[in-house]
C-alpha cells in the first residue's frame, strides 16, 4: 500500500524506491544488488536515479519537454506540428513507433433484462434496434474513420477493423468483416429494417418514435469531445439521433459495471500481444463483459462460441492452433459488432537527446531497456 515503508518493498529490478509523494513524484534509485552486467562486466544499471513526475496537464508536460525539464514524454498527434519545430533545435527526438495496442470504440448495450423494480435497463423501444446486428452494422458503415484520423489525431492513427491491433503481431487477424465509410450502405440497412423518415425532419423513425440513443463519453478530454462530435455528426447524416452526454469517468465506470443504465458508450481499452488477456472482457460470465453483462441472463450463441474459443485457446500450447481459435474470435466479433471500432492511434514519444542507448518499441515503450540507458 501507499503507506508502506519504502524499505519494505522488495523487487529484483534495476531500481528500487527512494521517495514517493502522492500526486507529485516517484523517485527510484539504483539497485546495488541488481544481477545484470554489460559485456565489459560493468554492473548495471548505469543511471543512478529515475524521477517520475505527475503532470496533470498535457500542455504543461509539453512545455516542460520544450524547456528541457523532461527527458521522456508521450506525444499526441495534435501536438506533433508544434513539437516538430523544437525537435530541430536538438533538444529531443520524436519517435513514431506505429499503431498502439489500444483502440477507441462505441460499445452498444445489448442488455434486455429488467432491474429489481421491473424497469428495463435499456428502454424497450431502443432495444428493438440496439439489439439488432444489422443496426449495429449500419452504425459501423456510418462512421468516417478517415475524418477521425485527420481531425482528431492529425493523421497519426489507422482504421481499426479487428478486435486486436496490428501491433499485436502474430495473433492479429486481418481477415475479418470490415465496415468502410459508406453512408449509402448504412441508409439501405436502416431502410430494410423499416426505419424511415416519415415526417421529413431528418431523423429516422421506428414507426412511432425517433431512432435515438444516449451517447455517453468521459468528460474533460478535448480529444474525446472532438471524436464524439464527429461520430454524432456522421450519425446525424444518416438519420440517427445520438444524444451526447459527457459524464465524469468514475460515474461512467459505475454505469458500465453496476447500474447498467446506458445505451451507447465511447470507450478506449488497451490491448496486448496475448489474446487471452482480453478474457476479462470477452468471456460472457465475467463482470466486465459490459456490452451484455451477466445480469442480463441469456447468452447469445456467438457469445457462447467465444467462451468456447477462449477456453480452448488458454489450454493449448501449440501457437498455431491457438491462432486458429483467436482468429475465429476476431471474426465473430467483427460479424456481430457488439463494439463498433473506430481508429487505433499511433504511438509517439519524445525523448531527450541527452539520453543514450534509447531503443523504444510499441510493446516495451522507452524504458524496456532502462538498465542499459545512460545520460550523455
Amino acid at each position: 500500500g501507499i503507506s508502506s515503508d519504502l524499505e519494505d518493498i522488495v523487487g529484483r529490478g534495476p531500481f528500487m524506491f527512494e521517495d514517493y509523494r502522492a500526486g507529485e513524484r516517484v523517485v527510484l534509485k539504483r539497485n546495488p544488488y541488481y544481477w545484470k552486467r554489460d559485456e565489459y562486466g560493468t554492473a548495471l544499471p548505469y543511471l543512478d536515479k529515475l524521477f517520475f513526475d505527475v503532470i496533470q496537464s498535457p500542455d504543461l508536460m509539453l512545455l516542460k519537454l520544450k524547456n528541457g525539464d523532461l527527458d521522456i514524454c508521450s506525444v499526441r498527434g495534435i501536438d506533433y506540428p508544434w513539437l516538430k519545430r523544437y525537435e530541430n533545435n536538438g533538444i529531443f527526438h520524436i519517435y513514431n513507433l506505429g499503431p498502439t495496442m489500444s483502440s477507441f470504440f462505441m460499445a452498444v448495450n445489448l442488455n434486455t433484462a429488467q432491474n429489481d423494480s421491473g424497469e428495463f435497463f435499456v428502454a424497450e423501444r431502443k432495444q428493438k434496434y440496439l439489439s439488432s446486428k444489422d443496426f449495429r452494422k449500419g452504425l459501423a458503415y456510418s462512421i468516417n474513420k478517415e475524418q477521425i484520423i485527420d481531425l482528431v489525431f492529425n493523421g497519426f492513427a489507422i482504421p481499426q477493423h479487428a478486435a486486436m491491433s496490428p501491433a499485436s503481431g502474430f495473433f492479429y487477424n486481418d481477415n475479418v468483416s470490415k465496415y468502410a465509410f459508406d453512408p449509402q450502405k448504412a441508409r439501405e440497412i436502416f431502410r430494410n429494417m423499416g426505419l424511415v423518415d416519415t415526417d421529413n425532419d431528418g431523423f429516422l423513425e421506428d414507426g412511432e418514435n425517433i431512432v435515438e440513443f444516449d451517447f455517453l463519453a468521459a468528460a474533460g478530454t478535448p480529444q474525446v469531445v472532438n471524436l464524439v462530435n464527429i461520430i454524432t455528426s456522421n450519425l446525424r447524416d444518416v438519420g440517427i439521433k445520438a444524444n451526447t452526454v459527457f459524464v465524469e469517468f468514475n460515474a461512467l465506470v459505475n454505469k458500465i459495471v453496476a447500474t447498467y443504465d446506458w445505451d451507447v458508450i465511447l470507450m478506449a481499452l488497451t490491448g496486448g500481444e496475448e489474446p487471452h488477456f482480453g478474457s476479462n472482457v470477452w468471456l460472457s460470465n465475467v463482470p466486465f463483459h459490459f456490452f451484455h453483462p451477466p445480469v442480463s441472463g441469456e447468452r447469445f450463441d456467438w457469445e457462447l462460441k467465444i467462451d468456447e474459443l477462449f477456453n480452448n485457446g488458454v489450454r493449448v500450447m501449440d501457437r498455431h492452433k491457438r491462432k486458429e481459435y483467436y482468429d475465429a474470435w476476431q471474426e465473430i466479433v467483427a460479424e456481430n459488432v457488439p463494439l463498433i471500432y473506430t481508429v487505433i492511434p499511433q504511438s509517439m514519444v519524445a525523448v531527450s537527446k541527452r539520453l543514450g542507448n534509447v531503443k523504444p518499441t510499441v510493446l516495451g515503450g522507452v524504458l524496456h531497456n532502462v538498465d542499459e540507458m545512460w545520460v550523455k
